[in-house]
């Protein structure tokens, strides 16, 4: 997961710096059609590395992402009539399991309990 998060912050990084550089107004057309390709490349690459860390990831349960949370906080995560969870940061979660080939599993706990599973092992992510 480390990995994941240190190559999205690298990009995004490299393309701001890109984004920052100045140019003549006649070469402002071929910096674009540059900055596009770099990007696309970028992009591509980073799609690679993901695939590629998802194959080497080490979860607390193998083949799942293990979410703690403190389920009381709608919008952002809740517990529904038929005991589901829902809301802004499970389908985060849920988006971040299945671009790594994994189902997502939610603890619900104190939030103070969230943030200790996560640090001894127990849990791969808090939200």
């Amino acid at each position: 997961m480390k990995k994941i998060t240190a190559l999205m912050l690298s990009s995004a990084m490299m393309l701001s710096l890109a984004a920052c550089g100045g140019s003549a107004s006649t070469d402002t057309a071929s910096s674009e059609a540059a900055s596009s390709e770099a990007a696309s490349s970028e992009a591509a690459s980073t799609e690679e590395a993901a695939s590629s860390d998802a194959a080497e990831l080490t979860t607390v349960t193998a083949g799942k992402l293990t979410m703690s949370t403190n389920a009381a906080f709608p919008p952002y995560e809740m517990t529904t009539d038929s005991g589901d969870f829902e809301g802004i940061d499970v389908e985060v979660a849920g988006a971040i399991a299945e671009k790594l080939g994994l189902e997502l599993q939610v603890d619900d706990m104190d939030f103070d309990a969230a943030l200790l599973a996560a640090q001894n092992g127990k849990s791969d992510i808090v939200m």
